[in-house]
């Protein structure tokens, strides 16, 4: 783990979008070799950016106080922190909010030599991921699969099975008759639980929960809205991870028979909750796709067409 280092850095760079006044909330953007940037976050008193290769997420956040977080977590792995300041960078320009220094050589070389001279005082975050167990009686545990489900359904209605999705009861042409049918149904599934310590950072509590889902559709600004705005966790704290999904499925019916023709949509969601938190777990969609063509899903006619061709 500790030669990750050694690899990224060497190529860092940084480009930064034109200003004449330059503040941390401008977006700047960290460039490095066959990374890709996958999260950033900006405030009046901080700038982080994500980066993964797919085989590595990095992170650096700078804060406004001068302090520098470097996180990297190889994937399935929890991740590495390694904290500086712009004094220990040499960087006797940069102050306050200024973040001109930040855009030019003079950082990047700086902070590349730092992080080889001092990766071995990295620390491993102190993070423990668990597969959760399947669901129990649990108040708390009931309390979010429900909010999840009802935010579930908040968004596509209720389940439903046989819903003529067309508003046509029935259609006959050439003698045949024609029922376009739907079923929906949820379902939402406890994954992991994260177990994270006091004075943890978000973005090294994010860089783990990329490393084991990088897939994940969390970001750094919904991560800190969990645990209320901050950038460090000021608690022990445990987050349940849920998976779950709304299933569409449609299906043509010729007098009464098949179904003769049939597709489905899935669209898969995240579940987030804050173990003893009184907030509403948070639902984030997280993806969508088909067993047919978007636009034959959306078209009850070539449903139709097609569904005659199997019928004869």
């Amino acid at each position: 783990m500790l030669l990750i280092l050694s690899f990224i850095l060497p190529c860092f760079s940084v480009v930064s979008a034109a200003s004449s006044t330059s503040t941390l909330s401008e977006r700047y953007t960290w460039e490095e070799n066959g990374y890709t940037l996958i999260d950033s976050y900006f405030t009046d008193t901080q700038s982080t950016e994500f980066y993964s290769n797919g085989e590595t997420i990095y992170g650096i956040t700078l804060f406004d106080t001068g302090a520098i977080e470097v996180v990297w977590a190889d994937i399935g792995e929890p991740a590495h922190s390694l904290w500086l300041t712009k004094d220990e960078l040499s960087l006797d320009t940069l102050t306050g909010s200024d973040m001109q220094t930040f855009k030019g050589n003079e950082f990047r070389a700086s902070l590349k030599e730092y992080c080889l001279e001092h990766r071995d005082e990295s620390t491993l975050v102190d993070i423990t991921v668990r597969e959760a167990p399947a669901i129990t009686p649990m108040a708390e545990d009931t309390d979010v699969y429900r909010s999840l489900m009802d935010q579930l359904e908040d968004i596509h209605g209720p389940q439903h099975t046989n819903y003529n999705w067309t508003g046509l009861v029935s259609q006959i042409i050439g003698g045949i008759e024609y029922n376009y049918k739907e079923n929906l149904s949820y379902e939402m599934n406890r994954t992991r639980l994260h177990e994270v310590s006091s004075g943890t950072s978000v973005a090294s509590f994010l860089a783990t929960i990329l490393a084991f889902n990088p897939s994940t559709a969390m970001t750094f600004g919904i991560l800190s809205a969990i645990f209320g705005g901050v950038s460090i966790i000021t608690s022990n704290s445990e987050l349940l991870e849920y998976t779950g999904s709304a299933v569409y499925w449609r299906y043509v019916l010729i007098n009464g028979g098949g179904p003769y023709y049939s597709g489905g949509k899935t669209m898969t969601y995240e579940g987030w909750a804050k173990v003893g938190s009184l907030d509403q777990p948070t639902l984030l969609e997280a993806g969508t796709t088909f067993t047919i063509p978007e636009n034959i899903f959306e078209d009850y006619e070539r449903q139709r067409e097609l569904a005659y061709e199997n019928y004869v």
